[in-house]
């Protein structure tokens, strides 16, 4: 889509050197729709992201702008962004060295929960971080061939692909996460 082709109420925001948006996935400190596109790039990837009004700022709209920009986004504007992923940090809490599987398996149990809990609460994205976060701690158990953690991690992508579907703007992630579980 461009400018000259976009529905009314279109906007398009670009950002990148010193002004280039940092945020933490699952803090809620950008828009949904964005969170939500940014769970599915990788480091380096360039993509357009179109953001539906319901995953932006929806019928209020916002006075101040994306992220302060002072620009108004009028209510039930869609938004597209031309993005490029330029680093991805993992948290500090994924460093799993020396932690026994059991603990391994009550971390990423917990994170299911509550992911469910967020996703009870219609918080779609963040379930989606929790979720995310579950399946990465248990990824060196499931590569050692570990039957709970295998279970557990494939029991966390389907909750994420449940919630890509309400989502409704992520088909391709809820196929890959369903290809994954059958392998």
């Amino acid at each position: 889509m461009t400018p000259d082709s976009a529905p009314e109420r279109t906007l398009f925001i670009t950002s990148s050197g010193e002004n280039a948006l940092s945020f933490t996935i699952g803090n809620e400190q950008t828009i949904p729709g964005l969170e939500a596109a940014a769970l599915s790039m990788r480091e380096t990837e360039q993509s357009t992201i179109e953001v539906p009004p319901e995953h932006a700022y929806g019928p209020m709209g916002n006075p101040h702008g994306f992220h302060g920009s002072g620009a108004p986004i009028p209510p039930n504007s869609a938004l597209i962004f031309e993005a490029e992923m330029a680093a991805i940090e993992p948290p500090n809490e994924l460093d799993e060295d020396g932690v026994s599987a059991d603990a391994l398996l009550a971390r990423a149990q917990a994170r299911k929960e509550l992911g469910n809990a967020l996703f009870r609460r219609e918080r779609l994205n963040a379930a989606v971080v929790q979720y995310d976060l579950a399946v990465k701690a248990l990824k060196q158990l499931v590569k050692d061939g570990n039957r709970d953690a295998r279970q557990l991690a494939d029991s966390a992508k389907l909750n994420q692909a449940a919630c890509f579907l309400k989502l409704d703007n992520k088909n391709e992630q809820v196929e890959r996460l369903c290809r994954e579980v059958r392998t």
